[in-house]
């Protein structure tokens, strides 16, 4: 039988032309190392024009530098677009994400990529800087974007990689490239908490205060990611710490309502954005503080102290005239009252339509405990609000609607008010007796201390 060796090269690729499967056509081209030499090229342009780039992909992964080569020598389309994890991104995307792994924010170790009997230096930045040659040298686009129209950049910021990213950046990748959200490759770099890349791209005159689609600044990335390098940074280079969001949250609102940190790196945060000019009494559309907003919400009560300690104003009042105690009361926060009481809150303070937190206690309360902490705090049980009204005369009002909390309250009110005359009365006894004692004294010691009797015997005897 003679040898495959003999046959002329025209027969062997008609041979393989009729062989389908790759496999097939590897197995014959690996009979020996001559038909190696000779066959190995239709090899890769078999999987170039009827393979689906899975090959071209690995190769890319894997830095494999002489595969690829062949590959787009043998016609692979060097912009072809693959699908991984939901993600549709041109080949020269797959760059940074094999160097990183998929979803993943670091570069593969040596140890591992050596564990996977990868070829040395995989995961190294020289092997990737090489495949880049090779795939701009064959026409791929440094620019081009994924499904989600997201560049090259933006994965290269979100893997945290500085180096790649500089040298991406050499390569004539756009550094103002953005998402059809206006996700910029800023806003990447801060969501990975990478600050060299943040200074770099603040240092080529990029937005610091540029928004996403969905209405989310650059600060609050740094935020979330509960970087004080990263707040000096950003703010120091012009982003405002006041900026709001969508939900109209400051950065500080974002510490608070958008996290669930330990306090002491709540704290840290909070402190990094005051003492870089945040605002902590910054006012919301509905002219609401921060306090204003934790006073309605039952397990927050822990915080206060915290703001109080950075200077929120206990005292504000929104555009409706509520104080944040006034709000405690209304929302029946037992808790977030006695908190405010114990840092000296104003508990006769009238908010705007003429009301004092006793009123409020009476109209929107539900608990006795308010009225009580109130007086014993020092609250004037006989105030009256905008329309001539005491807290007594607003119990009997909240009676036709509420009977029983309305009884209740009444009650209440009337007991304290006797308990006030009592504590007033005992004054004024303990006065009269004083009084009687200094002027019953004064009459028989006279005015200058001396007995009567002997100032009388003194000038008989003279």
């Amino acid at each position: 039988m003679p040898s495959l060796d003999l046959l002329p090269t025209e027969l062997l690729l008609m041979i393989i032309d009729c062989l389908d499967a790759e496999r097939d056509i590897n197995v014959l081209v690996r009979t020996n190392k001559l038909l190696y030499l000779r066959l190995n090229w239709h090899l890769y342009r078999h999987n170039a024009r009827k393979g689906n780039g899975e090959v071209l992909l690995w190769a890319v992964n894997y830095a494999r530098i002489s595969t690829i080569r062949h590959l787009l020598a043998a016609g692979a389309k060097p912009r072809a677009v693959y699908s991984r994890l939901s993600i549709k991104a041109p080949l020269i995307h797959w760059v940074v994400h094999g160097m990183c792994g998929s979803g993943a924010t670091r570069i593969m170790p040596l140890r591992r990529a050596a564990k996977r009997r990868s070829v040395p230096g995989t995961g190294s930045l020289a092997a990737r800087n090489a495949v880049l040659r090779v795939l701009l040298q064959y026409g791929a686009d440094i620019n081009e974007r994924d499904s989600n129209w997201y560049s090259i950049l933006h994965h290269a910021a979100e893997s945290g990689q500085e180096t790649l990213f500089r040298l991406l950046v050499g390569y004539g990748a756009d550094i103002h490239a953005k998402s059809f959200e206006g996700h910029s490759v800023l806003h990447s770099a801060a969501n990975a908490g990478c600050t060299g890349i943040i200074r770099f791209l603040v240092n080529r005159g990029l937005d610091v205060n540029a928004y996403i689609g969905y209405g989310k600044p650059i600060l609050h990335y740094a935020v979330r990611n509960r970087s004080t390098a990263m707040i000096h940074l950003l703010i120091r280079s012009g982003a405002d710490p006041n900026a709001r969001n969508s939900m109209d949250w400051t950065a500080i609102d974002t510490v608070i309502f958008g996290s669930s940190w330990p306090a002491k790196q709540r704290l840290t945060t909070l402190r990094a954005l005051i003492d870089n000019g945040a605002d902590i009494n910054a006012r919301n559309s509905r002219g609401e503080t921060l306090l204003h907003r934790l006073a309605a919400m039952n397990d927050s009560f822990l915080l206060v102290p915290e703001l109080i300690s950075l200077r929120a104003d206990i005292e504000a009042q929104c555009n409706q005239g509520w104080t944040v105690l006034q709000r405690a009361i209304a929302a029946g926060s037992l808790e977030m009252f006695h908190v405010l009481l114990e840092n000296g809150v104003d508990v006769n303070s009238f908010r705007g339509r003429g009301e004092t937190p006793m009123h409020t206690a009476v109209a929107f309360g539900d608990k006795p405990e308010f009225i009580e902490g109130l007086y014993e705090k020092g609250a004037n049980l006989y105030a009256k609000d905008w329309q001539g009204r005491d807290a007594l005369m607003r119990a009997h009002n909240r009676r036709q609607s509420d009977p029983d909390t309305g009884y209740v309250f009444t009650t209440l009110i009337l007991d304290l008010r006797i308990r006030e005359w009592n504590r007033v009365e005992r004054l004024r006894n303990r006065e009269l007796r004083r009084l009687r004692t200094a002027d019953f004294k004064r009459a028989v010691w006279g005015l200058n201390g001396v007995p009567i009797h002997e100032s009388d015997t003194g000038s008989e005897d003279s």
